[in-house]
């Protein structure tokens, strides 16, 4: 009996001990601070978040108030911010860059004497006159959906023809002359 006892006070220990010691996840710290709906010190002044949304194509978190987006931040900055209990400071983004294009070098003329002579130059092709090919816009058999005008999709099978049309069995008689279906 005593055994048991202690066993279960173990057991009831390690729990214990278990929850007290483990840490939440990045994700649930952000929730949880942003529950708190703290202050972020922005270029225009602060704002309070109240929502934060992780950004995986940026691999950032978009911090949100209640007009909208405020700003992206990194997970290494925003963590920072809340373990050391400070404002996260947004800093400006960065104005957008140009790249101005090489200037070519100046081409200098041939003098007349080192001109060369070219041939005379043929006489311009005929324009073609080339009418483009419409794009169907009305329904298309065989492209596995079933648009106005269509029955069934795929075609050529059982029961869907070429033209995307119910196939109708022969109706059955509704009597037979020798209790057998004969075609009678």
């Amino acid at each position: 009996m005593k055994k048991g006892i202690i066993a279960v006070a173990i057991i009831v220990l390690l729990i214990a001990l278990f929850i007290v010691i483990r840490k939440p996840s990045e994700e649930q710290t952000v929730k949880d601070w942003v529950k708190k709906q703290p202050i972020i010190i922005t270029e225009t002044g602060e704002t309070r978040a109240i929502a934060a949304e992780w950004i995986a194509e940026k691999e950032q978190y978009l911090l949100k108030d209640a007009e909208g987006d405020i700003c992206y931040i990194t997970k290494e900055k925003l963590m920072t911010a809340i373990k050391t209990e400070t404002k996260p400071t947004i800093a400006p983004s960065p104005a957008p860059t140009t790249v101005q294009a090489p200037t070519p070098a100046p081409v200098t003329a041939p003098t007349p004497e080192t001109t060369p002579t070219l041939p005379s130059s043929p006489a311009p092709a005929p324009a073609l006159n080339i009418t483009p090919t419409p794009t169907p816009t009305g329904p298309a058999c065989g492209n596995a959906l079933i648009e106005a005008g269509e029955q069934c999709e795929p075609p050529n099978t059982q029961t869907c023809n070429a033209q995307c049309q119910l196939k109708i069995p022969p109706p059955r008689p509704s009597y037979c002359t020798n209790y057998k279906w004969d075609g009678d």
